[in-house]
């Protein structure tokens, strides 16, 4: 088992190991305090795949166990950074 999915024969080692199928985005403060952390959905984006632009970051949605992915294009999602509110 490699990050919750099972390897068959026909999976290439080569690209689990590149393309995880799960990670998660954390959030440090100026002092490098850990703040918050967000997991990201399992198979659909490829974490080395990103950039950030004054809209916030954008990640790769072509990971090769995303049914959606299209090879013959490049898709983004767009994730935001919001400050959390105080629950009363």
């Amino acid at each position: 088992m490699y990050m919750g999915f099972t390897p068959t024969e026909k999976d290439n080692l080569k690209k689990l190991a590149y393309l995880r199928p799960q990670f998660s985005i954390i959030i440090f403060d100026q002092n490098l305090k850990k703040i918050g952390e967000t997991k990201m959905p399992y198979g659909r984006h490829v974490a080395f795949n990103h950039f950030v632009s004054k809209d916030g970051l954008y990640i790769s949605n072509n990971h090769f166990l995303n049914k959606n992915a299209n090879e013959e294009t490049l898709s983004f999602s767009l994730y935001t950074l919001e400050r959390a509110t105080a629950h009363q």
